[in-house]
């Protein structure tokens, strides 16, 4: 979100051009700029003077009758207008002079609560007097409506309200990674078990001997409707719904597997699968891809004609049926798979990637169709080349592109940074695309560099339909560790995040709302954003030894996190008791 400057009111003075100075605040510039604290103060200042209440607008640039000019070490330079002084000297302002300014950092100037105060130079000319009236950043609080850190943001609301919360528990242990809601409300969760049986919704199936996964649908107050078992050598990554109430799991397998329309046998130790079920649970196809590589665990998303998306990285050969063999040109490169919603045949496979090490994490649809893809150019040999726009070269660079139905690029965009974890894709409404994940050092989406240089940061971010940013942010300290795990956009643009925290140095994250307290090793959390990323509400549960993966968003607004927990997790609702060891829980918040 670009955060241009409000037009200052100059007190005494018209302004036939202005002088725009950073100084120390309340320090002397005449004797080197040591005086005053370490943060500089921006002045505004008129060249001549005249009639009261002439205004100055600086969100426009400055001409070239200004100068641009430092102080903070007791010299002069000057960008346009002349040469500067060498501070200290009568020469340095006009006596009697009033001017503009702001004792906090410059970009928060003229930016929420913040405002310019006044100063006025000194009867010798030698500097500026003190800046009073200006209004600096507080702490943000929760609920107030009101920008307080002048970071472009406000905080409209304060805690997430928890709806119901429930548990779904394995006689030995099992937990989820992923869930997602039907156009009804229903809500489809996938997960792992071992052991005898496994309860979800209160509905207890048995379980063959040994380790399978599990495949549910619950209605809104969480109780089961159905529930599959899938017994193997199996992992169920991601699932998704679409617009008919049918889901589609993905995920990776190992040895002969039986989704439910008899055993498929993966070709090499462990490959990618897609299968589908109808809305009463019943097998409607399996598709296994087959490759003599490695394949990282997928994700999945579904279009509105029900046709599904798959997107991985794979190394070696990668085929699905109906599609040509697709080969890594190196190391993992990444790909975008569309297979027919009725039969799971391949309709097209594209492979992104050069000699390095390139992935794609994760994708969504748009109501319009359209394809979104996170991923990024991971080693320094590292290229991806979406057909359009620049090439994304690595090491470390962020990348997300927009294509067509039948994979014609539309847009991407390649972000450079010190590295990034596992990003997160997300469609609102008119189709723009949100992201979230983790950036490690300094990332600059488009309106300004966020991201702490020394620790992994939780951010969002917003893209229009023609890739341009609409508002980037991050959370976090210098110390800590956040990071995104799920995003998920309702049907207003309102955006949903889930993530953890961990070590968070002062005992607290400022999730938008103003800080609140953490445990001392992990947290989890939930939060919501405006369409334009101000903050609405958020929470923060748990402690090491839980985690959260997955986050959706119901048709009323409601909207449910998934993840894993040991007895004794409380969400709001009363602490949840485990069977086994490690098993699966499911909250939701009201909107």
């Amino acid at each position: 979100m670009s955060r241009a400057r409000l037009g200052v009111l100059l007190l005494g003075i018209t302004a036939c051009s202005e002088v725009i100075i950073e100084r120390s605040p309340h320090g002397d510039d005449g004797d080197g700029g040591n005086g005053g604290a370490p943060s500089s103060t921006t002045l505004v200042v008129a060249t001549a003077t005249a009639a009261t209440g002439s205004s100055v607008d600086t969100s426009s640039s400055v001409g070239t009758s200004s100068s641009v000019v430092s102080t903070s070490s007791g010299s002069t330079s000057s960008s346009a207008g002349g040469a500067g002084g060498s501070g200290g000297g009568p020469e340095d302002c006009e006596p009697g002079t009033v001017a503009s300014c702001f004792d906090g950092p410059p970009e928060a100037a003229g930016v929420g609560e913040c405002a310019m105060g006044v100063a006025v130079c000194l009867p010798d000319g030698s500097a500026f007097g003190p800046c009073e009236g200006d209004i600096l950043p507080t702490s943000q609080q929760c609920g107030t409506g009101i920008d307080q850190d002048c970071d472009g943001f406000v905080s409209v609301g304060c805690d997430a309200t928890t709806v119901d919360a429930g548990a779904a528990t394995a006689s030995n242990s099992g937990y989820s990674h992923t869930l997602a809601f039907d156009p009804d409300g229903d809500l489809f969760i996938a997960g792992d078990f071992s052991g005898t049986s496994v309860t979800v919704g209160g509905l207890t199936v048995a379980t063959p001997a040994g380790q399978g996964q599990w495949l549910a649908k619950l209605t809104p107050s969480l109780d089961a409707i159905w529930i599959v078992t899938i017994p193997g050598n199996l992992i169920i990554w991601n699932l998704a719904s679409d617009a008919d109430g049918r889901v589609v799991i993905a995920g990776r397998a190992t040895g002969a597997i039986n989704f439910g329309g008899g055993p498929i046998s993966p070709p090499a130790t462990q490959d990618l699968f897609a299968a589908a079920y109808d809305a009463n649970g019943a097998f409607e196809w399996a598709h296994v891809a087959e490759g003599d590589g490695s394949n990282d665990l997928p994700d999945v998303a579904t279009l509105p004609d029900g046709d599904v998306v798959l997107v991985s990285n794979f190394t070696g050969s990668l085929q699905f049926e109906g599609a040509p063999v697709l080969s890594s040109a190196g190391s993992y490169d990444a790909f975008v798979a569309r297979l027919d919603g009725s039969s799971g045949t391949a309709e097209w496979a594209d492979r992104y990637g050069a000699s390095g090490q390139e992935v794609l994490f994760s994708v969504a649809c748009t109501p319009s169709g359209q394809i979104l893809v996170g991923g990024g150019a991971v080693t320094g040999d590292a290229v991806l080349d979406f057909g359009v726009n620049a090439t994304i070269g690595g090491p470390f660079a962020i990348a997300f592109a927009r294509l067509e139905g039948d994979g014609t690029p539309v847009w991407s965009g390649g972000f450079d940074g010190l590295s990034f974890g596992f990003l997160h894709v997300a469609s609102g409404p008119t189709g723009d695309l949100y992201a979230t994940g983790a950036i490690d050092g300094p990332v600059d989406f488009g309106d300004g560099t966020i991201g702490s240089p020394t620790s992994d940061d939780l951010f969002i971010a917003r893209f229009d339909t023609s890739g341009q940013l609409v508002f980037s942010r991050s959370f976090g300290d210098s110390t800590g560790n956040q990071r995104g795990q799920g995003i998920a956009v309702d049907s207003l643009g309102n955006v949903l995040l889930t993530g953890w925290v961990q070590d968070e140095a002062n005992g607290t994250i400022d999730l938008g709302g103003g800080p609140v307290p953490v445990a001392d090793d992990l947290s989890i959390f939930v939060s919501k954003y405006t369409p334009l990323g101000d903050h609405m509400w958020s929470s923060v549960f748990g402690s090491l030894g839980y985690s959260v993966y997955d986050i959706d968003v119901a048709p009323d607004g409601t909207s449910a996190i998934i993840g894993m927990f040991t007895t004794g997790f409380d969400v709001g609702t009363g602490p949840l008791v485990a069977d086994g060891t490690q098993d699966t829980f499911i909250a939701l918040f009201a909107p």
